[in-house]
């Protein structure tokens, strides 16, 4: 089953001010709609979700007892504030022709940033607490920021400065994955940059087995991105060029694994 995001179509709500939390809760949503529909077997139904989406699905099977299985598709499973840096890393990793230099530089300035704002109390706007940054002189002359840091801050807020950005920097795989206890299929390209496969695949691997889940399987696919497209750097600028979509085998290891459960 799939449906319009809050905000789209017949769908009510906004989008831009719903968290991760209320993706799952769409989702356990879907699953009563499904419970109730001809030619459903209530017993089977089960979740699948794509990046977020991914640890949305963890959250919702963790919190009910009418899932029957959750495949994760490049699944978030690090710690917000964890999956941030990863993240902004391999994309800085990513940008061709830079110095090791101006790589650290910049990530040491994510990391401090995220940090800031991990620390600044969820009920506390940022913008007011993020004005001692431009006090940073030396960061922000090492990152070229000197002199156009409110325009930065500015253009940062925008998305940070969301309940979304907020909650999801403070999201725990830990309080959700050990309480999952139905089959899991968590799939990751090596070529990620969004999700990078490493540390998320090792995560949900290890906060599975902390709950006693028996009855999953981790699978880090060659040469894919985020999107699961065949990928030369796995950057987010790759996507539109790539003719292909999604490539078969990984849909072929969803139906494989699926025909297992039967």
């Amino acid at each position: 089953m799939r449906i319009d995001d809050r905000g789209v179509g017949k769908s009510t709500g906004r989008y831009e001010e719903a968290t991760t939390a209320d993706f799952a809760a769409d989702a356990l949503s879907a699953v009563e709609v499904l419970k109730h529909r001809k030619g459903i077997r209530p017993s089977k139904i089960g979740l699948m979700g794509h990046s977020e989406g991914g640890a949305a699905a963890m959250m919702a099977a963790a919190q009910s007892d009418d899932i029957a299985f959750v495949v994760t598709l490049a699944g978030l499973s690090t710690d917000g504030l964890t999956s941030l840096r990863l993240q902004n890393d391999a994309i800085i990793d990513a940008y061709p022709g830079y110095s090791d230099e101006w790589r650290s530089v910049n990530k040491r300035f994510l990391h401090t940033l995220f940090s800031w704002v991990y620390e600044i109390p969820l009920s506390q706007p940022l913008a007011v607490s993020l004005i001692h940054m431009s006090q940073n002189d030396t960061i922000l002359q090492m990152t070229g920021l000197k002199g156009r840091e409110e325009m930065y801050l500015a253009r940062y807020l925008r998305t940070a400065d969301t309940p979304w950005y907020r909650q999801l920097m403070h999201y725990n795989p830990a309080d959700y994955v050990p309480r999952v206890d139905v089959p899991v299929l968590a799939l990751n390209g090596d070529c990620d940059i969004m999700v990078p496969s490493g540390p998320n695949l090792a995560m949900v691997d290890s906060l599975l087995r902390k709950g006693g889940n028996k009855h999953y399987e981790i699978v880090s696919l060659p040469g894919l991105n985020h999107m699961f497209q065949p990928a030369v750097t796995g950057s987010p600028v790759e996507y539109s060029d790539i003719e292909e979509t999604i490539a078969p085998a990984v849909l072929q290891e969803i139906v494989n694994w699926l025909n297992q459960l039967k």
